[in-house]
C-alpha cells in the first residue's frame, strides 16, 4: 500500500483513530471536522478507482417525497456552477465511472467515482457546491417536484414534475405497490411507513416553503457522513472539504425518530388491491406474502447473521423455503427477500400469480416449512454451505458493474 504519511491534523480536521482492514487492504482513517463535529472516513489504499460519497440523514415525515425532490433539485445549479443542469454537463464532459444521487428510506446519498485525479477533484467540487450552495429556485421546485399543466385540446389541468412523473411510473407495478403496502403496514410506528420517494397522491401537498425548510434542517455538515475511498491525497481532500465545511459551526443533528418497530401482539392480515387489466382479473393474479419483523442489527456480526439466514432459507432454488414455494404449484413465482438496509429489517416470503381463494394454503405452506425447520433443526451441512456461500461472495467482492470502492462507501454510509 502507498506509504503516504497519514496526517494527524489537516486544518480544522482532526484524526480520531485509524485501523487497518486486511480484507480491503486499506487503512481506515477517521477524521472529525472540529467546528461541526462532521465525521469523515477515508479508506486509503492503492486502488486508483477513487470514490467520494457523502450522505445526510433525511427521515421522511410524510408522503410528499421532499427528500427525493431535494435530491434532484440540488443538482440543478449552485452558487459556483449556476448552469441549469450541471449534472448533465458532467455526464457529457467528465471521465466519471459513477455519477448519481439516491434517496433511501432514511438517508440521501451523493456518490461519485473516477480514476482520473483531476476529474475526481472536479466531481467532488461540483457535488460539494451543489450540496451546500444549491440555488433551489421556485422554478427548480416546480420542475423537479410538481406543477400544474394544461392539456392543449381539452384545457384540463394536470399535475406534472420530474419526481411526480417518476413516482407515477415507479408505483404503477403490482410489485412496487406490494412493497409500499408492506412497509406501511409492517412498520407503522416508524418513518419507514412513509414513502421517501413520494406518493403521487401526496406530492402536490408539498409547498415551496416546506421544501426549503427541509433543506435547511437536514443539509448541514453536522448532519452528514462522508466516505472517501482509494489512492487519494488525504491532505488535499480534507483541505477541499474544509473549503465548504468551515463555513459552518456545530448544530444538533436532525433528531432521530423511533426507527425500531415494536413487535405486534398478534399477527396482522392486510388486504389491498392494485390496478389490473381484464385479462389479469380472469386469471390467477393475486399476490400473497408473509412478512416478519426481525430484531434490530447492532453489530457487523448481526448483519452477517442475516446474510447467512437469507442464504439458508431463500438464497437459491434448493433453499427450503424457496423450494417449497417454487414447487407448490400455488403460484407462478416465489417472492422472497430479506431487507436489512433499515433499522428494522424484515423477511418476506410468498407467491405471485395466486388464486385469491388459495391464499390460506400459501400461508399454511410457509408456516409448515418454518415449523419443520425449527422442530427438526437445521442440517449442519446446509448451515455450513450457507456460511461458505456468504464468505465466498464477500471475498470475491464481485459487485457486477460497480467498483469495490463504491460499494464499500455506500455500505459504510
Amino acid at each position: 500500500m502507498n506509504q503516504q504519511q497519514i496526517p494527524d491534523r489537516v486544518g480544522t480536521f482532526r484524526k480520531t483513530r485509524e485501523q487497518f482492514i486486511k480484507e480491503m487492504d486499506a487503512l481506515a482513517v477517521f477524521y472529525e471536522h472540529e467546528p461541526t463535529q462532521a465525521p469523515v472516513l477515508i479508506f486509503h489504499n492503492d486502488d486508483d478507482h477513487k470514490v467520494f460519497c457523502t450522505y445526510f440523514a433525511t427521515f421522511p415525515e410524510d408522503h410528499t417525497g421532499v427528500p427525493h425532490i431535494l435530491e434532484h433539485s440540488v443538482l440543478n445549479g449552485s452558487r459556483k456552477y449556476p448552469v441549469k443542469e450541471p449534472f448533465l454537463e458532467l455526464i457529457k464532459a467528465s471521465l466519471y465511472t459513477f455519477l448519481n444521487a439516491m434517496t433511501y428510506d432514511d438517508k440521501t446519498v451523493y456518490p461519485v467515482a473516477s480514476r482520473n485525479p483531476h476529474d475526481f477533484r472536479n466531481l467532488m467540487d461540483v457535488y460539494l457546491d451543489a450540496i451546500y450552495h444549491p440555488l433551489l429556485t421556485r422554478e427548480t421546485f416546480m420542475q423537479e417536484g410538481w406543477h400544474l399543466g394544461v392539456e392543449p385540446e381539452s384545457k384540463q389541468l394536470f399535475y406534472s414534475g420530474v419526481v411526480y412523473n417518476e413516482m407515477l411510473g415507479a408505483t404503477s407495478t403490482p410489485e412496487s405497490l406490494l412493497y409500499e403496502e408492506i412497509q406501511k403496514n409492517l412498520l407503522p410506528d416508524t418513518p419507514y411507513h412513509f414513502s421517501s420517494g413520494g406518493d403521487p397522491e401526496h406530492i402536490p401537498a408539498l409547498t415551496y416553503e416546506n421544501y426549503l425548510e427541509f433543506y435547511r434542517r437536514h443539509y448541514h455538515p453536522s448532519n452528514s457522513r462522508t466516505v472517501i475511498y482509494g489512492d487519494v491525497n488525504i491532505q488535499a481532500v480534507l483541505e477541499h472539504l474544509a473549503e465548504y465545511y468551515d463555513e459552518y459551526t456545530y448544530r444538533e443533528p436532525t433528531s432521530v425518530p423511533n426507527l425500531v418497530q415494536p413487535s405486534f401482539e398478534a399477527p396482522r392480515q392486510v388486504e389491498t388491491t392494485y390496478p389490473a387489466t381484464p385479462t389479469d382479473v380472469e386469471k390467477n393474479a393475486a399476490y400473497c406474502v408473509h412478512a416478519w419483523l426481525l430484531p434490530e442489527p447492532k453489530s457487523g456480526l448481526d448483519y452477517l447473521t442475516y446474510a447467512v439466514l437469507e442464504e439458508l432459507l431463500i438464497g437459491n432454488h434448493a433453499a427450503p423455503l424457496y423450494r417449497v414455494l417454487n414447487e407448490s404449484g400455488l403460484g407462478t413465482a416465489p417472492i422472497v427477500y430479506l431487507y436489512d438496509e433499515i433499522c428494522t429489517p424484515y423477511l418476506i416470503a410468498g407467491l405471485k400469480g395466486v388464486n385469491a381463494d388459495q391464499t390460506d394454503e400459501v400461508g399454511k405452506l410457509i408456516r409448515n416449512c418454518l415449523h419443520e425447520l425449527v422442530e427438526k433443526r437445521l442440517d449442519p451441512r446446509h448451515l455450513e454451505a450457507a456460511i461458505n456461500a456468504v464468505e465466498f461472495r464477500l471475498r470475491e467482492a464481485n459487485f457486477g458493474g460497480y467498483s469495490k470502492g463504491l460499494v464499500y462507501a455506500l455500505n459504510s454510509a
